[in-house]
């Protein structure tokens, strides 16, 4: 083996080896994002049924201090083609008008090729 296919053989190797450490670190991720979304839950539900939505508390952990507050957020849905298309409804009564600038639409997105490495699990 010359020292190119070398130099791609530990490529592939260190490739895996990154690969196996990022799925168990974003599975372990995931458990402590429900774990926390299932406390959060309960705790404004007690904020919420206590009105206690203005309280702030201070704590610390391991040595950083700092407060938890509450706040209400609004998340807008994202812009889909089933949105834009039923939008178009409402606002032209031709159906063809409207699939004419769907497929306009669709035909309109720019596309982007890449190479990418996917790996599989017997």
């Amino acid at each position: 083996m010359n020292a190119k296919s070398n130099e791609f053989e530990e490529n592939v190797k260190a490739w895996v080896r990154l690969d196996t450490s990022i799925r168990e670190m974003n599975s372990r991720g995931k458990t402590l994002r429900e774990n926390r979304a299932e406390l959060e839950g309960k705790i404004t539900e007690f904020v919420e049924s206590n009105q206690l939505e203005t309280t702030t508390i201070r704590i610390n952990d391991g040595g950083q201090s700092g407060t938890i507050g509450f706040h209400e957020s609004k998340t807008t849905q994202p812009v889909t083609m089933k949105l834009v298309k039923s939008c178009l409804d409402d606002l032209i009564s031709d159906p063809e008008c409207v699939e004419a600038i769907m497929d306009h639409i669709k035909e309109s997105r720019s596309q982007k090729t890449n190479l990418n490495i996917k790996r599989t699990f017997e």
